[in-house]
């Protein structure tokens, strides 16, 4: 579902558009971690896109209801996901030591860093994009037909309101 997303978000962003991290050097950095520390942040990630979801794109009208519903079905997933994560982050930390959960608890902290890192420097390519097109946040039109809300972030299209040419 989501490369299907992609390719409809690929006809809408704009000209060298690209996502900076490569997804081989973030899974030989996740899989390089303890079972603990991944699950917790596989957790936390569940709980982030939960949230997200509730907060910002649920309630928000400027959305399609293509993006709002690819979402709402995410979010359905993610709630069973965490439910049955908790119970297996559970499982795992009562199965190690204390000195065991003290160095994953450090790698966990280095994976959400790692995400961080990930999200602060795609925003940083989004803008400098957005600067060299002169696109700003607000009801930039992009292409002769459709009309954007806002620009990206985290290389997520955030807002798309109804096409602009009359039809």
């Amino acid at each position: 579902m989501f490369r299907r997303i992609d390719g409809l978000m690929e006809e809408t962003l704009p000209e060298g558009y690209h996502f900076d991290a490569d997804a081989d050097e973030v899974a030989g950095l996740v899989l390089s971690k303890s079972i603990w520390a991944v699950l917790g942040l596989t957790f936390d990630l569940e709980l982030f896109t939960q949230l997200h979801y509730r907060q910002s794109i649920d309630a928000d009208p400027a959305l399609s209801d293509l993006f709002k519903d690819v979402f709402l079905f995410h979010w359905k997933e993610e709630s069973q996901h965490a439910a049955l994560d908790e119970l297996e982050w559970k499982r795992c930390d009562a199965l190690i030591s204390a000195d065991e959960r003290d160095k994953a608890v450090d790698e966990f902290i280095e994976l959400v860093s790692a995400v961080d890192g990930i999200l602060q420097g795609q925003a940083v390519a989004d803008a400098a994009l957005c600067k060299s097109r002169k696109l700003t946040t607000g009801g930039v039109l992009l292409r002769p037909t459709t009309r954007l809300s806002g620009c990206f972030s985290g290389g997520l299209l955030l807002r798309r309101s109804q096409d602009t040419s009359g039809r």
